[in-house]
């Protein structure tokens, strides 16, 4: 009798570990935020505009806002370089003038 020819072997992927597929969702959660914003606002956008933006993220996409005590402060850090803020652009650093030691 002759035996039949095994089956190949299905080699699987690793499983990531749940933490780096917790990772990579939150990475590709801030891509989609971003990605958002950009459409929404594509020309020189403002600190108004995050807020703005917040906002129809709340109504319309709460899912996409970031899971932190404060969701707004953390929107406006993923979103950091993709809009001008008022408050850092209008500081102007100078030295402090201290009085000379005696």
């Amino acid at each position: 009798m002759r035996s039949l020819p095994s089956a190949p072997k299905v080699v699987r992927p690793a499983r990531l570990p749940r933490v780096r597929q917790l990772e990579l969702l939150e990475a590709v959660r801030r891509d989609r935020v971003r990605q958002l914003f950009t459409a929404h606002h594509p020309k020189e956008a403002t600190d108004d505009h995050v807020c703005l933006f917040f906002g129809w993220l709340q109504q319309h996409h709460q899912e996409m806002l970031p899971k932190a005590s404060d969701p707004y402060l953390a929107l406006r850090t993923e979103l950091d370089g993709l809009y001008r803020d008022r408050i850092r652009s209008d500081a102007v650093w100078r030295p402090i003038k201290t009085p000379p030691l005696k």
